[in-house]
């Protein structure tokens, strides 16, 4: 069985789409809330992550 991949990014709250760091516009329903990343045991997204890492600085 494969890992989910986990992206980052926000969800709009007119039209619940997500836009995700690494460019991704997923529509509403396409994809689970992860509430606890660390804790979910999906594989983050090395470009969502690479850049949520330079914009927290």
């Amino acid at each position: 069985m494969s890992k989910q991949i986990m992206h980052l990014g926000n969800r709009s709250w007119w039209d619940g789409t997500l836009k995700t760091l690494c460019g991704l516009t997923i529509p509403d329903g396409g994809a689970e809330k992860v509430w606890f990343p660390s804790l979910s045991r999906h594989t983050p997204c090395p470009t969502c992550e690479a850049v949520h890492q330079r914009t927290s600085r």
